[in-house]
């Protein structure tokens, strides 16, 4: 079924007017930190690495691109609006390309969509026909949390399509950095960072940080796994396992990580659990590694034992998730 694209200059048009005012002093800060960055501002490439070819604004001209704004107008559509997070969004830059489809022959857009709110992702080109939905992230509240959720997207992006472009996932992942600290300085500025519901925050750290051995709640599958987790862990039947980072030995039973809204818990093959109350975890708790890479370390008398078949990039990954969900239960 064909779609007429919107036009993103009509989309502008019709935001509430504080947006329409907000839109209007974001894009001037992003084209000033894109002139900053030397990017969009010549149509010659001094190196392969180069990535005007692939950003997209919807004000301006671009060097390369004469019909950047129609571009803009398809990439929103496709990625922003076939599955709003928020009822209303003020559109800020497009990173990526349209492609076609293997199978289904048709032009598809894949790539970054940030909106003030929200970064909308696109790389799923594998459907015959109606091209998959994107992802989609709330932005991090924090600056200092910016360069951890954008490495994680894009070490998660698939880049198969790709095949006679160099790799600039590294300039891209910097652009989107950037991009994105303009907006919060601006949220900073106008109060106006919608922040999502702990839940939705939860969800999008269980989606970033994936080890190996997750087992979550949200997922109808992981009950039978969870309810075996609490019974061996001894978690109370009013505290509800979130998630956790755990095997099953065939003697010994389950061992690893458990965490619920009131604390971590921690079991190592053959031992008793053990339970960390969060509410007496410090406040500027930094999580990391043993000596000997095999578990975490929470303070100097208390473990968090991790699976075994866990390799060092998942223990990176386990430490990330418990470390932000730790934050996000403190509120």
């Amino acid at each position: 079924m064909e779609h007429t694209t919107v036009n993103i200059h009509d989309y502008i048009t019709n935001l509430s007017a504080i947006n329409q005012q907000r839109y209007t002093f974001i894009i001037d800060d992003i084209a000033a930190k894109l002139v900053e960055m030397n990017l969009l501002q010549t149509a010659t490439t001094e190196n392969e690495d180069s990535i005007n070819d692939f950003i997209f604004l919807p004000e301006g001209l671009h060097p390369i691109h004469t019909n950047m704004h129609q571009v803009f107008s398809k990439s929103f559509q496709e990625l922003a609006l076939r599955q709003p997070r928020l009822p209303e969004e003020i559109p800020v830059i497009f990173i990526g390309y349209h492609a076609q489809n293997r199978l289904s022959k048709k032009q598809q857009t894949k790539g970054f969509l940030l909106t003030d709110q929200t970064l909308y992702i696109q790389d799923n080109f594998s459907t015959l026909f109606e091209q998959s939905l994107p992802r989609s992230y709330a932005l991090p509240n924090k600056n200092e949390d910016i360069n951890s959720f954008i490495h994680q997207i894009i070490v998660g992006y698939h880049w198969s399509d790709k095949q006679n472009v160099p790799a600039i996932g590294i300039k891209i992942e910097h652009t989107l950095i950037a991009m994105i600290s303009v907006i919060l300085n601006h949220h900073k500025q106008c109060n106006s960072l919608i922040k999502p519901q702990p839940e939705i925050i939860l969800e999008r750290l269980l989606q970033l940080y994936k080890p190996s051995s997750l087992h979550a709640k949200t997922d109808n599958k992981q009950k039978k796994t969870l309810a075996n987790v609490a019974k061996k862990f001894a978690v109370p039947a009013m505290e509800e396992i979130i998630y956790s980072i755990t095997d099953n030995a065939l003697f010994g039973g389950a061992y690893g990580v458990a965490v619920t809204k009131n604390a971590l818990y921690s079991k190592e093959l053959f031992e008793s659990p053990k339970r960390f109350p969060i509410t007496e975890l410090s406040e500027t708790l930094n999580l990391k590694l043993s000596d000997d890479r095999k578990n975490i370390i929470v303070t100097d008398n208390r473990t968090l034992y991790l699976p075994n078949r866990l390799d060092e990039k998942d223990k990176q990954k386990a430490i990330k998730l418990i470390q932000e969900t730790i934050e996000l239960l403190r509120g």
